[in-house]
Protein backbone atom coordinates (compact mmCIF):
# COMPACT_ATOMS: atom_id res chain seq x y z
CA UNK A 1 0.00 0.00 0.00
CA UNK A 2 1.42 3.30 -1.03
CA UNK A 3 2.47 6.07 1.61
CA UNK A 4 -0.45 8.01 0.25
CA UNK A 5 -3.19 5.19 0.79
CA UNK A 6 -2.06 4.81 4.27
CA UNK A 7 -2.22 8.46 4.64
CA UNK A 8 -5.83 8.22 3.76
CA UNK A 9 -6.49 5.26 5.96
CA UNK A 10 -4.94 6.60 8.79
CA UNK A 11 -7.03 10.30 8.22
CA UNK A 12 -9.82 8.56 8.58
CA UNK A 13 -8.72 7.37 12.25
CA UNK A 14 -6.99 10.56 13.49
CA UNK A 15 -10.30 12.52 12.53
CA UNK A 16 -12.60 9.91 14.30
CA UNK A 17 -12.70 10.26 18.47
CA UNK A 18 -14.78 7.25 18.66
CA UNK A 19 -12.07 5.04 16.91
CA UNK A 20 -8.47 6.71 18.04
CA UNK A 21 -8.83 7.66 22.00
CA UNK A 22 -5.52 9.84 21.21
CA UNK A 23 -7.43 12.00 18.80
CA UNK A 24 -8.23 13.77 21.85
CA UNK A 25 -4.92 14.83 22.00
CA UNK A 26 -3.64 14.76 19.04
CA UNK A 27 -6.46 16.34 16.92
CA UNK A 28 -8.90 18.23 18.64
CA UNK A 29 -8.99 21.46 18.98
CA UNK A 30 -10.91 23.55 21.42
CA UNK A 31 -13.10 26.20 20.90
CA UNK A 32 -15.12 28.72 22.43
CA UNK A 33 -18.48 26.88 22.36
CA UNK A 34 -16.62 25.07 25.23
CA UNK A 35 -15.96 28.09 27.85
CA UNK A 36 -19.90 28.10 28.36
CA UNK A 37 -20.47 24.21 28.32
CA UNK A 38 -18.85 23.90 31.54
CA UNK A 39 -20.35 23.53 35.03
CA UNK A 40 -23.66 22.64 36.18
CA UNK A 41 -24.57 26.53 36.70
CA UNK A 42 -26.55 26.47 33.72
CA UNK A 43 -28.35 24.50 30.96
CA UNK A 44 -26.75 25.25 27.65
CA UNK A 45 -27.78 24.35 24.01
CA UNK A 46 -24.65 24.10 21.61
CA UNK A 47 -26.27 24.72 17.71
CA UNK A 48 -25.27 24.16 14.63
CA UNK A 49 -25.46 22.64 10.85
CA UNK A 50 -24.84 19.53 9.96
CA UNK A 51 -21.53 18.24 10.90
CA UNK A 52 -20.22 21.16 12.51
CA UNK A 53 -18.77 19.14 15.94
CA UNK A 54 -21.94 19.45 17.91
CA UNK A 55 -21.57 16.09 19.18
CA UNK A 56 -17.86 16.44 19.87
CA UNK A 57 -18.68 19.55 21.62
CA UNK A 58 -20.38 17.45 24.36
CA UNK A 59 -18.18 14.45 24.06
CA UNK A 60 -15.42 17.12 25.17
CA UNK A 61 -17.94 18.95 28.11
CA UNK A 62 -18.16 15.10 29.15
CA UNK A 63 -14.61 14.09 29.19
CA UNK A 64 -13.66 18.09 31.14
CA UNK A 65 -16.08 17.38 33.84
CA UNK A 66 -15.71 12.87 34.49
CA UNK A 67 -15.46 12.85 37.45
CA UNK A 68 -16.56 16.04 38.94
CA UNK A 69 -20.50 16.20 37.27
CA UNK A 70 -22.26 12.75 37.69
CA UNK A 71 -23.05 12.33 34.12
CA UNK A 72 -26.87 10.68 32.70
CA UNK A 73 -27.12 10.32 29.08
CA UNK A 74 -30.56 10.89 27.92
CA UNK A 75 -30.72 9.58 23.67
CA UNK A 76 -33.72 10.22 21.88
CA UNK A 77 -34.51 6.88 22.07
CA UNK A 78 -34.87 6.76 25.30
CA UNK A 79 -37.50 10.06 25.46
CA UNK A 80 -41.20 9.82 25.95
CA UNK A 81 -43.56 8.03 23.40
CA UNK A 82 -40.44 6.35 21.77
CA UNK A 83 -40.44 2.42 20.99
CA UNK A 84 -37.39 2.06 23.48
CA UNK A 85 -38.43 4.41 26.38
CA UNK A 86 -37.62 3.83 29.79
CA UNK A 87 -41.42 3.92 31.30
CA UNK A 88 -43.73 3.61 28.77
CA UNK A 89 -47.01 5.24 28.67
CA UNK A 90 -45.36 8.25 30.68
CA UNK A 91 -45.58 11.25 28.76
CA UNK A 92 -42.65 13.97 30.01
CA UNK A 93 -39.36 14.18 29.98
CA UNK A 94 -38.37 14.27 33.70
CA UNK A 95 -39.67 11.06 34.42
CA UNK A 96 -37.62 9.44 31.56
CA UNK A 97 -34.62 11.82 32.72
CA UNK A 98 -34.98 10.08 36.04
CA UNK A 99 -35.14 6.72 34.33
CA UNK A 100 -31.73 6.87 32.42
CA UNK A 101 -30.40 8.11 35.69
CA UNK A 102 -31.38 5.44 37.99
CA UNK A 103 -29.63 3.21 35.65
CA UNK A 104 -26.55 5.36 35.70
CA UNK A 105 -26.41 5.27 39.27
CA UNK A 106 -27.01 1.58 39.70
CA UNK A 107 -24.39 1.13 37.39
CA UNK A 108 -22.10 3.82 39.22
CA UNK A 109 -22.46 2.30 42.84
CA UNK A 110 -22.18 -1.15 40.82
CA UNK A 111 -18.83 -0.42 40.01
CA UNK A 112 -17.64 1.18 43.28
CA UNK A 113 -19.73 -1.12 45.51
CA UNK A 114 -16.44 -1.54 47.71
CA UNK A 115 -16.56 2.28 48.45
CA UNK A 116 -20.41 2.25 49.75
CA UNK A 117 -19.15 2.84 52.98
CA UNK A 118 -17.01 5.94 52.13
CA UNK A 119 -20.01 7.51 50.57
CA UNK A 120 -21.79 7.78 53.84
CA UNK A 121 -25.13 7.39 52.16
CA UNK A 122 -27.72 8.60 54.87
CA UNK A 123 -31.53 7.14 55.56
CA UNK A 124 -33.24 9.55 53.61
CA UNK A 125 -30.83 8.91 50.74
CA UNK A 126 -31.14 5.04 50.96
CA UNK A 127 -35.05 5.61 50.86
CA UNK A 128 -34.27 7.89 47.82
CA UNK A 129 -32.16 5.45 45.98
CA UNK A 130 -34.65 3.14 46.58
CA UNK A 131 -37.44 4.75 45.08
CA UNK A 132 -35.43 6.09 42.13
CA UNK A 133 -34.34 2.48 40.77
CA UNK A 134 -37.93 0.79 42.23
CA UNK A 135 -40.19 3.57 40.47
CA UNK A 136 -38.31 3.47 37.13
CA UNK A 137 -37.66 -0.33 36.82
CA UNK A 138 -39.27 -3.61 37.16
CA UNK A 139 -40.21 -4.61 40.40
CA UNK A 140 -37.53 -7.18 41.12
CA UNK A 141 -34.70 -4.63 39.69
CA UNK A 142 -34.08 -3.33 42.99
CA UNK A 143 -34.16 -6.32 45.18
CA UNK A 144 -31.72 -8.01 42.56
CA UNK A 145 -29.07 -5.32 43.00
CA UNK A 146 -29.18 -4.85 46.56
CA UNK A 147 -28.80 -8.48 47.06
CA UNK A 148 -25.84 -8.77 44.65
CA UNK A 149 -24.38 -5.76 46.36
CA UNK A 150 -24.97 -7.94 49.94
CA UNK A 151 -24.49 -3.84 51.43
CA UNK A 152 -26.56 -4.36 54.72
CA UNK A 153 -28.32 -1.16 54.48
CA UNK A 154 -29.97 -1.73 50.99
CA UNK A 155 -30.83 -5.57 52.11
CA UNK A 156 -32.66 -4.16 55.37
CA UNK A 157 -34.75 -1.67 52.62
CA UNK A 158 -35.27 -5.28 50.80
CA UNK A 159 -37.94 -5.92 53.32
CA UNK A 160 -39.29 -3.01 54.53
CA UNK A 161 -42.86 -1.43 52.61
CA UNK A 162 -42.65 0.79 49.49
CA UNK A 163 -43.78 4.18 49.32
CA UNK A 164 -44.04 6.32 45.95
CA UNK A 165 -42.69 9.46 47.87
CA UNK A 166 -42.98 11.52 44.09
CA UNK A 167 -45.97 9.89 42.44
CA UNK A 168 -46.37 12.50 39.92
CA UNK A 169 -43.59 14.11 38.36
CA UNK A 170 -45.45 16.79 36.42
CA UNK A 171 -46.74 18.37 40.22
CA UNK A 172 -44.21 21.19 41.47
CA UNK A 173 -43.20 19.54 44.54
CA UNK A 174 -42.49 16.06 42.93
CA UNK A 175 -40.72 17.39 40.48
CA UNK A 176 -38.56 19.56 42.48
CA UNK A 177 -37.75 17.24 45.43
CA UNK A 178 -36.90 14.28 43.08
CA UNK A 179 -34.56 16.52 40.82
CA UNK A 180 -33.23 17.84 44.40
CA UNK A 181 -32.32 14.58 45.76
CA UNK A 182 -30.89 13.23 42.96
CA UNK A 183 -28.43 16.30 43.41
CA UNK A 184 -28.14 15.51 47.09
CA UNK A 185 -27.55 11.65 46.18
CA UNK A 186 -24.73 12.94 43.50
CA UNK A 187 -22.67 14.61 46.24
CA UNK A 188 -22.83 11.89 48.30
CA UNK A 189 -21.29 10.04 45.38
CA UNK A 190 -18.75 13.08 45.41
CA UNK A 191 -19.78 14.88 42.60
CA UNK A 192 -20.86 18.39 42.19
CA UNK A 193 -23.69 18.16 40.21
CA UNK A 194 -26.17 16.56 38.05
CA UNK A 195 -25.49 17.35 34.12
CA UNK A 196 -27.97 15.36 31.33
CA UNK A 197 -26.58 14.82 28.52
CA UNK A 198 -28.74 15.26 25.08
CA UNK A 199 -26.96 14.60 21.64
CA UNK A 200 -29.52 14.90 18.50
CA UNK A 201 -28.42 14.67 15.06
CA UNK A 202 -30.40 15.68 11.89
CA UNK A 203 -31.93 11.95 11.36
CA UNK A 204 -32.93 12.12 14.87
CA UNK A 205 -35.28 14.77 14.95
CA UNK A 206 -36.65 14.07 11.43
CA UNK A 207 -40.15 14.54 12.60
CA UNK A 208 -42.64 16.69 13.69
CA UNK A 209 -43.29 14.63 17.16
CA UNK A 210 -39.69 14.47 18.24
CA UNK A 211 -39.34 18.11 16.73
CA UNK A 212 -41.92 18.99 19.22
CA UNK A 213 -40.50 17.00 22.03
CA UNK A 214 -37.61 19.19 21.72
CA UNK A 215 -39.31 22.42 22.20
CA UNK A 216 -41.20 20.62 25.34
CA UNK A 217 -37.90 19.65 26.81
CA UNK A 218 -36.97 23.43 27.22
CA UNK A 219 -40.76 24.57 27.66
CA UNK A 220 -41.07 23.48 31.24
CA UNK A 221 -38.40 25.77 33.54
CA UNK A 222 -37.99 23.67 36.78
CA UNK A 223 -35.98 21.54 35.77
CA UNK A 224 -33.63 24.47 34.16
CA UNK A 225 -33.57 26.98 37.24
CA UNK A 226 -32.16 23.99 40.02
CA UNK A 227 -29.16 24.55 41.33
CA UNK A 228 -27.04 21.20 40.38
CA UNK A 229 -28.76 19.85 37.87
CA UNK A 230 -27.99 21.31 34.08
CA UNK A 231 -28.91 20.00 30.31
CA UNK A 232 -26.58 19.92 28.04
CA UNK A 233 -27.59 19.38 24.52
CA UNK A 234 -26.47 19.59 20.71
CA UNK A 235 -29.56 20.50 18.74
CA UNK A 236 -29.15 20.82 14.99
CA UNK A 237 -29.92 24.61 13.92
CA UNK A 238 -32.51 24.01 11.67
CA UNK A 239 -34.83 22.23 14.76
CA UNK A 240 -33.74 25.08 16.86
CA UNK A 241 -34.97 27.62 14.15
CA UNK A 242 -38.29 25.60 12.95
CA UNK A 243 -39.56 25.62 16.98
CA UNK A 244 -38.31 28.93 17.65
CA UNK A 245 -36.51 27.20 20.53
CA UNK A 246 -34.20 30.55 21.49
CA UNK A 247 -37.63 32.15 22.96
CA UNK A 248 -39.09 28.82 24.53
CA UNK A 249 -36.68 28.71 27.70
CA UNK A 250 -37.06 32.27 28.89
CA UNK A 251 -33.37 32.99 29.44
CA UNK A 252 -32.75 29.98 31.34
CA UNK A 253 -30.57 28.35 29.19
CA UNK A 254 -27.22 29.33 27.30
CA UNK A 255 -27.32 28.90 23.44
CA UNK A 256 -24.18 28.51 22.25
CA UNK A 257 -23.29 28.39 18.50
CA UNK A 258 -20.90 26.80 16.81
CA UNK A 259 -19.19 29.11 13.77
CA UNK A 260 -16.46 27.53 12.38
CA UNK A 261 -14.20 30.42 10.90
CA UNK A 262 -11.50 29.57 8.30
CA UNK A 263 -8.38 29.69 10.68
CA UNK A 264 -9.86 26.88 13.35
CA UNK A 265 -10.46 24.76 9.89
CA UNK A 266 -6.93 25.30 9.22
CA UNK A 267 -5.64 24.46 12.13
CA UNK A 268 -7.72 21.43 12.05
CA UNK A 269 -6.38 20.37 9.06
CA UNK A 270 -2.38 21.08 9.73
CA UNK A 271 -3.37 19.08 13.60
CA UNK A 272 -4.84 16.16 11.43
CA UNK A 273 -2.34 15.69 8.91
CA UNK A 274 0.45 15.65 11.11
CA UNK A 275 -0.91 12.96 12.85
CA UNK A 276 -2.49 11.26 9.53
CA UNK A 277 1.46 11.75 8.21
CA UNK A 278 3.79 11.21 10.98
CA UNK A 279 4.88 14.63 10.60
CA UNK A 280 5.77 14.52 7.21
CA UNK A 281 3.43 16.96 6.01
CA UNK A 282 2.37 19.05 8.80
CA UNK A 283 0.66 22.05 6.98
CA UNK A 284 -2.42 22.56 4.54
CA UNK A 285 -0.80 24.84 2.69
CA UNK A 286 1.62 21.76 1.09
CA UNK A 287 -1.02 20.24 0.03
CA UNK A 288 -2.41 23.26 -1.93
CA UNK A 289 -1.31 26.45 -2.93
CA UNK A 290 -2.79 29.72 -2.48
CA UNK A 291 -4.76 29.81 -6.12
CA UNK A 292 -5.53 26.52 -5.28
CA UNK A 293 -7.07 27.14 -2.16
CA UNK A 294 -9.44 30.07 -3.25
CA UNK A 295 -11.10 27.81 -5.82
CA UNK A 296 -11.77 25.11 -3.67
CA UNK A 297 -12.88 27.48 -0.75
CA UNK A 298 -15.14 29.42 -2.79
CA UNK A 299 -16.88 25.64 -4.44
CA UNK A 300 -17.22 24.67 -0.23
CA UNK A 301 -18.51 28.46 1.03
CA UNK A 302 -21.19 27.99 -2.39
CA UNK A 303 -21.83 23.90 -1.09
CA UNK A 304 -22.88 24.57 2.83
CA UNK A 305 -22.45 28.44 3.73
CA UNK A 306 -20.22 27.29 6.44
CA UNK A 307 -17.74 25.68 7.58
CA UNK A 308 -16.87 21.98 9.65
CA UNK A 309 -14.83 19.61 10.69
CA UNK A 310 -16.02 17.26 8.51
CA UNK A 311 -16.17 18.81 5.49
CA UNK A 312 -12.10 19.42 6.31
CA UNK A 313 -11.77 15.52 6.71
CA UNK A 314 -13.54 14.79 2.99
CA UNK A 315 -11.27 17.52 1.64
CA UNK A 316 -8.36 16.48 3.07
CA UNK A 317 -9.09 12.81 2.00
CA UNK A 318 -9.75 14.03 -1.70
CA UNK A 319 -6.49 16.07 -1.67
CA UNK A 320 -3.98 13.08 -0.28
CA UNK A 321 -5.44 11.61 -3.33
CA UNK A 322 -3.83 13.53 -5.43
CA UNK A 323 -0.36 14.83 -3.91
CA UNK A 324 2.17 13.06 -5.04
CA UNK A 325 5.05 13.58 -2.44
CA UNK A 326 5.70 16.02 0.63
CA UNK A 327 6.72 19.59 -0.06
CA UNK A 328 5.11 19.47 -3.65
CA UNK A 329 1.44 21.58 -2.90
CA UNK A 330 -0.95 20.93 -5.73
CA UNK A 331 -1.83 24.22 -7.96
CA UNK A 332 -4.82 25.24 -10.15
CA UNK A 333 -4.36 23.01 -12.37
CA UNK A 334 -5.30 20.08 -10.05
CA UNK A 335 -8.65 22.26 -9.50
CA UNK A 336 -10.81 20.26 -11.58
CA UNK A 337 -9.65 16.62 -11.07
CA UNK A 338 -10.16 17.62 -7.08
CA UNK A 339 -13.77 19.39 -7.48
CA UNK A 340 -14.69 16.39 -9.39
CA UNK A 341 -13.91 13.95 -7.12
CA UNK A 342 -15.11 15.65 -4.00
CA UNK A 343 -18.11 16.02 -5.56
CA UNK A 344 -18.61 12.62 -6.78
CA UNK A 345 -17.86 11.27 -3.60
CA UNK A 346 -19.60 13.49 -1.22
CA UNK A 347 -22.20 15.41 -2.90
CA UNK A 348 -24.85 13.71 -4.29
CA UNK A 349 -27.09 15.80 -6.79
CA UNK A 350 -31.07 16.23 -5.09
CA UNK A 351 -33.40 16.01 -7.66
CA UNK A 352 -36.55 18.20 -7.21
CA UNK A 353 -39.71 17.25 -9.27
CA UNK A 354 -42.39 19.66 -7.64
CA UNK A 355 -39.51 22.93 -8.16
CA UNK A 356 -38.32 21.88 -11.72
CA UNK A 357 -34.87 21.66 -10.47
CA UNK A 358 -31.88 20.61 -8.48
CA UNK A 359 -30.22 20.68 -5.43
CA UNK A 360 -26.31 20.71 -5.23
CA UNK A 361 -25.20 21.60 -1.61
CA UNK A 362 -27.78 24.11 -0.43
CA UNK A 363 -28.04 25.88 -4.13
CA UNK A 364 -31.23 24.96 -5.58
CA UNK A 365 -30.43 25.15 -9.87
CA UNK A 366 -33.39 25.67 -11.84
CA UNK A 367 -33.82 24.48 -14.74
CA UNK A 368 -35.62 24.92 -18.49
CA UNK A 369 -38.17 22.53 -19.58
CA UNK A 370 -35.92 20.43 -21.84
CA UNK A 371 -33.22 20.14 -20.03
CA UNK A 372 -35.16 18.98 -16.76
CA UNK A 373 -37.19 16.68 -19.10
CA UNK A 374 -33.87 15.13 -20.06
CA UNK A 375 -33.27 15.33 -16.77
CA UNK A 376 -36.77 13.39 -15.73
CA UNK A 377 -36.46 10.64 -18.47
CA UNK A 378 -33.21 9.51 -17.33
CA UNK A 379 -34.43 9.60 -13.50
CA UNK A 380 -37.21 7.45 -14.26
CA UNK A 381 -35.95 5.11 -16.09
CA UNK A 382 -32.32 4.72 -14.98
CA UNK A 383 -33.03 0.46 -13.54
CA UNK A 384 -34.70 0.44 -17.02
CA UNK A 385 -33.76 1.98 -20.43
CA UNK A 386 -33.69 -0.12 -22.59
CA UNK A 387 -34.20 2.27 -25.30
CA UNK A 388 -33.10 5.27 -24.06
CA UNK A 389 -32.59 7.08 -27.24
CA UNK A 390 -36.12 7.00 -28.35
CA UNK A 391 -38.02 8.38 -25.42
CA UNK A 392 -34.93 11.05 -25.17
CA UNK A 393 -35.39 11.98 -28.49
CA UNK A 394 -39.10 12.65 -28.10
CA UNK A 395 -38.03 15.26 -25.41
CA UNK A 396 -35.88 17.29 -27.66
CA UNK A 397 -38.27 18.72 -29.56
CA UNK A 398 -39.65 15.33 -31.93
CA UNK A 399 -36.42 15.61 -33.54
CA UNK A 400 -34.61 12.65 -34.68
CA UNK A 401 -31.20 14.03 -34.65
CA UNK A 402 -28.40 13.08 -31.98
CA UNK A 403 -27.24 16.24 -32.26
CA UNK A 404 -30.57 17.90 -30.75
CA UNK A 405 -30.32 15.15 -27.89
CA UNK A 406 -26.39 16.21 -26.81
CA UNK A 407 -27.44 19.83 -27.14
CA UNK A 408 -29.45 19.45 -24.49
CA UNK A 409 -27.23 16.64 -22.29
CA UNK A 410 -24.85 19.64 -22.83
CA UNK A 411 -27.37 22.30 -21.70
CA UNK A 412 -27.98 20.47 -18.52
CA UNK A 413 -24.14 19.53 -17.65
CA UNK A 414 -23.34 23.63 -18.02
CA UNK A 415 -26.13 24.06 -15.32
CA UNK A 416 -25.77 21.48 -12.73
CA UNK A 417 -21.99 19.57 -13.04
CA UNK A 418 -19.33 21.77 -11.00
CA UNK A 419 -17.07 20.73 -13.63
CA UNK A 420 -18.92 20.36 -16.99
CA UNK A 421 -15.92 18.63 -19.21
CA UNK A 422 -15.94 15.87 -16.12
CA UNK A 423 -19.12 15.21 -15.28
CA UNK A 424 -20.15 14.15 -12.30
CA UNK A 425 -23.84 13.63 -12.55
CA UNK A 426 -25.06 13.00 -16.25
CA UNK A 427 -22.64 10.34 -18.02
CA UNK A 428 -22.62 8.90 -21.27
CA UNK A 429 -20.65 6.15 -23.50
CA UNK A 430 -21.60 5.45 -27.01
CA UNK A 431 -23.02 1.87 -26.11
CA UNK A 432 -24.95 3.12 -23.09
CA UNK A 433 -25.91 6.25 -24.06
CA UNK A 434 -27.02 8.67 -21.17
CA UNK A 435 -27.30 7.73 -17.68
CA UNK A 436 -27.13 9.73 -13.78
CA UNK A 437 -24.69 8.74 -11.53
CA UNK A 438 -24.72 10.09 -7.69
CA UNK A 439 -28.14 11.37 -7.56
CA UNK A 440 -31.44 11.06 -5.51
CA UNK A 441 -34.92 12.23 -4.88
CA UNK A 442 -34.89 14.92 -2.43
CA UNK A 443 -36.45 14.29 0.71
CA UNK A 444 -40.24 15.33 1.37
Amino acid sequence: MSSVTQWQARLITACSPERNITWWDECYIDLPVQVTLRGVERSVVVVGGPQSGKTIAIKAFERAEQGRLFMVHYPVDRWYGEVNAWLPGTENHLSQIMACAAVEVRNFISRHADKLDDFKLTELNLEYLRWLIKKHSSKRTFSRWADSLTYEPLLQLMSEPFEDIYPDATVLNDAQGQIEELVTLSRRLGFEGIAVLVDTTEADLNTDSRSDKVADLFSWLIPLQFEGFAIKAAIPQAVVEQTNLLTIPRDRVTFAFLDWRLEDCLKLADKSLTVATSGQIKKFTALANSPLQATIFDHLFTLYDHMSPQIWTQLLEVLLQHVQQPGSPLGPDNADEILHDYYAKYVPLKIDETAQGVWRGKTFLKLDPQPFGFLQILWHYRDSLDDPDRELLKLAGGSDKRGNMNTIASRLRNKIEPVPKIPVYVQNNRIRGYWLENTIAIET
